[in-house]
């Protein structure tokens, strides 16, 4: 008997609450990791390209507008685009205090629950196939 599993999404719930403390949103992120991986690791790697060619010219406007717009860019992967939208109004488009509060959340939730995700896929693959198999995929 053959068993199939459904893949394992990413869930979670992102509250913003303003300075008084009032609830200004509630976002509700759901990943299909298979869906956002790629986008996700280009968009990573625009912001990491940027952010070198801003070590040559930190106060060069064209670079910064470049990195606003990497940074949004890898949010809108992971968020959606209207998630995206309402965390810009919600920090009131200062990019530099958006990734202050976000990239710790991406880094320490986010990213290893989609390794979590990713290396079980690769070991439900490796399970799957023969050493020889295995070798011709790169398992």
């Amino acid at each position: 008997m053959a068993v199939l599993e459904r893949k394992k999404k990413l869930v979670d719930t992102l509250e913003l609450k303003n300075e008084d403390g009032s609830v200004f949103a509630v976002l509700n992120i759901d990943l299909d990791i298979d869906r956002i991986m790629s986008k996700y690791n280009c968009a990573r790697n625009e912001v990491i390209r940027v952010q070198q060619k801003m070590k040559a010219g930190p106060d060069n406007a064209e670079i910064l507008d470049e990195y606003g717009k990497a940074i949004v860019a890898v949010i809108e992967v992971l968020f959606g685009t209207e998630n995206t939208q309402a965390l810009l109004q919600f920090y009131e488009n200062k990019y530099t205090e958006m990734l202050e509060m976000l990239f710790p959340y991406i880094s320490n939730e986010i990213e290893p629950r989609m390794r979590e995700i990713v290396n079980d896929k690769v070991e439900k693959m490796k399970a799957q196939f023969s050493r020889k198999q295995r070798r011709k995929f790169g398992l």
